[in-house]
């Protein structure tokens, strides 16, 4: 019940804000920042001075621990090098220290509303680590580097030093540079001098590198779906909140080409560093993403064909199925008025990313070999990668590390899931305290599922809320293998994705659930007088007993389509050329 799963979130939240005095006494111990004779030991031990590159962070307005830097040069042949800086949290958390016990228990940070619990104490997550703007930070960087034609053509993973110049802030790029999609063209040339005079002046000086930078994201993006990495789009839900605490404001959290261009760039860091461990036996944390599970995914395949969803090929077949047939799958059905919740019944028939000692591939990226490298800040995995990374520069023994690398994994990926279950059950709350504000107000919802009793609605603040068939004037049944419900008398079929005018007629603040009423109980239709209890109910069963029929069909047809089933997976990688 959710509203025991509250209670025990409030609870570990109190646990959780402070971190034991053991660590609070480690992180105050460590230096207040990075001094110059310590500076000059690490240069002779090859950590490498980049602070004289135009850097910048690009982060939400709120965020605090900015954990990934880039920096974009051109050289004499036109070449483009691609620098990700990463925070080299792993100099100050030590392994075996009590910090570093700490962050293995929590696993990565908890973003419960305006909460966050932090993986690391403020000292570090905030401060120190932080690659917060005009100050000298240590790093672990990793340079890519791409031909005029956006052809990779090697790379390189070092430790280093840089001063980032900028702390961008993703709306602040979308509204300085235009507001269109990442592939839409941006040069430097063509920025008119209002646009450049209306923007901040760290803005105006990074404004081509940033031309740059957009301009080689939208290649990777465009090499990356040909390959047939898979690009959901579903709304994620967005809170503000007043100095109360309380939620003021629920929408869909806004994506623009300024998210997309650092999840690019860290996408390709990752990819490289998994080659990199592979290449030089290294043992790191891989994260992986299995094939889809055969059930699930012929269960989706039913309910696509019930709401007549275009299919690609391979879908019909089911002999094969790639990465590749999963985006085109979302690319044929953009239009269709349940595509949300067609994308969501996708995304759940996909198997779950987990952490893995060992590279099993990613599906839903189509590549080869993927890890977890670019926020060391937030997640135990990437520390532990920059961990053993370090301990190879430096010709120091991974044997302790690998030996529990297994267990390690197991743990985080359980960590990271009790994450995602009470992130998802405090929108939950959040959004019942938020609506209550508004009961009685009118809603144009959409249709996003169906239960026996009633269906769900999704409003346009990506908010959902329930609404029982008793209050609909027909006896509505609900057709599992159709995802539809029926009406008895008057026929009216109800379907994912279409819209009802409703009211908000009750929240419930303990149990946190939204329910509405239908504005028109008939759904448009004329009264029809009532039919004799015992024509309604051969009516039921008439329906139920076609309904049924129809999923004895469907369990055979799976059953058939299960031994055909071979799923094929992303083509193993050629190894990268190391530059340096």
């Amino acid at each position: 019940m959710l509203k025991t799963r509250i209670e025990f979130i409030r609870d570990f939240m109190q646990k959780q804000v402070e971190f034991p005095a053991e660590c609070q006494s480690e992180s105050e111990a460590l230096p207040r920042g990075v001094n110059h004779g310590a500076l000059t030991r690490m240069f002779a031990c090859n950590r490498r001075d980049l602070r004289d590159l135009p850097t910048m962070t690009v982060d939400g307005r709120e965020a605090k621990d900015l954990d990934d830097a880039v920096s974009l040069t051109t050289d004499s042949n036109a070449w483009r090098h691609l620098f990700v800086h990463i925070a080299d949290v792993s100099h100050y958390v030590r392994a075996n220290t009590a910090l570093d016990r700490e962050a293995y228990a929590r696993g990565n940070s908890y973003y419960l509303g305006e909460t966050v619990l932090p993986m690391l104490p403020h000292r570090l997550s905030d401060d120190l680590c932080s690659l917060n703007p005009d100050t000298d930070k240590l790093t672990l960087t990793v340079e890519l580097i791409y031909d005029a034609d956006g052809n990779f053509r090697g790379g390189d993973v070092y430790e280093s030093v840089i001063r980032s110049d900028l702390r961008a802030v993703y709306t602040d790029l979308y509204n300085y540079f235009g507001q269109g999609e990442l592939e839409d063209d941006l040069a430097y040339e063509k920025l008119s001098a209002g646009q450049l005079q209306n923007m901040p002046k760290k803005y105006r000086q990074l404004a081509p590198m940033i031309c740059l930078a957009k301009k080689l994201a939208a290649e990777l993006a465009r090499r990356r779906q040909q390959k047939g990495s898979i690009m959901f789009d579903l709304p994620e839900l967005s809170f503000e909140f007043n100095e109360q605490h309380q939620p003021v404001f629920a929408g869909k959290h806004e994506i623009t080409w300024a998210n997309r261009l650092i999840e690019e760039f860290m996408i390709a860091a990752n990819e490289f560093v998994a080659a990199y461990a592979q290449e030089h036996e290294i043992p790191i944390v891989y994260r992986t993403h299995g094939l889809p599970e055969a059930d699930k995914f012929t269960a989706f395949l039913t309910l696509a064909r019930s709401l007549n969803a275009k299919m690609p090929r391979h879908f019909n077949n089911l002999t094969r199925l790639q990465p590749k047939d999963v985006s085109r799958f979302l690319e044929l059905n953009e239009e269709h008025p349940a595509f949300t919740t067609l994308q969501t019944m996708l995304l759940r028939s996909q198997a779950k990313a987990v952490y893995q000692k060992e590279p099993a591939g990613h599906f839903g990226l189509a590549l080869a070999d993927y890890c977890h490298f670019t926020s060391p800040i937030r997640r135990y995995s990437d520390l532990l990668t920059h961990r053993a990374l370090k301990n190879y520069w430096h010709n120091r023994s991974n044997r302790r590390l690998a030996k529990h690398l297994a267990e390690t994994c197991s743990y985080i990926s359980e960590q990271e899931r009790n994450a995602i279950v009470m992130e998802r059950d405090v929108d939950a709350m959040l959004s019942a305290e938020y609506m209550h504000n508004f009961i009685g107000a009118n809603y144009n919802a959409k249709i996003s599922g169906f239960v026996q009793h009633g269906l769900f609605l999704s409003l346009d603040n990506a908010i959902e809320g329930f609404l029982a068939f008793k209050n609909l004037a027909d006896h509505f049944v609900f057709l599992p293998e159709k995802m539809q419900a029926v009406g008895m008398r008057s026929h009216t079929v109800l379907r994912l994705g279409e819209s009802l005018k409703v009211e908000l007629s009750a929240v419930n603040l303990e149990s946190y659930l939204i329910d509405f009423i239908p504005l028109d109980p008939y759904l448009g239709k004329k009264p029809v007088k009532n039919k004799s209890k015992k024509a309604l109910k051969k009516a039921i069963i008439k329906t139920k007993k076609e309904s049924s029929k129809s999923a004895s069909k469907s369990t055979k047809a799976k059953s058939k389509a299960k031994a055909k089933v071979k799923f094929k997976g992303a083509k193993k990688a050629p190894k990268q050329r190391k530059l340096r």
